[in-house]
C-alpha cells in the first residue's frame, strides 16, 4: 500500500472550483489523455456512479474504472479508479483561502496486486509525479476559466 498527500492552490472562489472540479464533461479539459468516459451506472458525477475512463498515452490505451464514493464538495469527494492490478482512492476536499483563492487537498491511496507490487514498490515517484501533473493541469484549466471569464466581463464593459 502506498498514501500520500498533494495540495495546490487555486485562483478561483470556493464555488467555482467545486462547480468545474465536478463537472463531468470537464474532464478532458484537465485530463487531455482521457478520451472517452463511458457512464456504466448511474447518473455521471453523482455519488454511486460508475464509469469506464479510457486514457490514451502515446501508442498506450487503457481502460479504467471509476467508482465516486462520496460526493460532497468542498467538504468531500471521494473516488475509486480500478485498473488491472492497481486499485486507487482519492479523497480531495477544498478550502476557502479568501474570496478568490480556494486550496485542494488531495490524498491518494494505492493497492497492487500482483507485478504491480513490484512497479508500486519500486516506481512510488512515478504514482506521485503523476497526481502532482493532474493537479498543475487542473490549475490550469481554472486560471485559464478566471481568465476566459475576465475577458468576457472586459468585453461587456467595453460596448456599453
Amino acid at each position: 500500500m502506498m498514501k500520500y498527500q498533494h495540495k495546490v492552490s487555486l485562483n478561483a472562489d470556493i464555488q467555482t472550483v467545486c462547480r468545474l472540479f465536478s463537472e463531468h464533461q470537464s474532464l478532458k479539459q484537465w485530463q487531455p489523455e482521457l478520451h472517452e468516459v463511458t457512464p456504466l451506472i448511474g447518473v455521471p458525477g453523482e455519488q454511486g456512479s460508475t464509469c469506464f475512463m479510457e486514457y490514451r498515452l502515446g501508442l498506450f490505451q487503457f481502460l479504467v474504472l471509476k467508482t465516486i464514493v462520496t460526493n460532497h464538495p468542498p467538504k468531500t469527494f471521494v473516488a475509486t479508479y480500478q485498473i488491472h492490478n492497481i486499485w486507487n482512492q482519492k479523497k480531495s476536499h477544498f478550502v476557502r483561502l479568501d474570496e478568490h483563492r480556494t486550496r485542494w487537498v488531495l490524498v491518494s491511496e494505492f493497492r497492487f496486486n500482483g507485478i504491480m507490487k513490484l512497479v508500486g514498490f519500486f516506481f512510488p515517484l512515478l504514482f506521485r509525479y503523476t497526481t502532482s501533473r493532474y493537479m498543475k493541469q487542473f490549475q490550469s484549466y481554472i486560471d485559464r476559466q478566471h481568465c476566459d471569464s475576465a475577458s468576457t466581463d472586459l468585453s461587456k464593459l467595453n460596448s456599453k
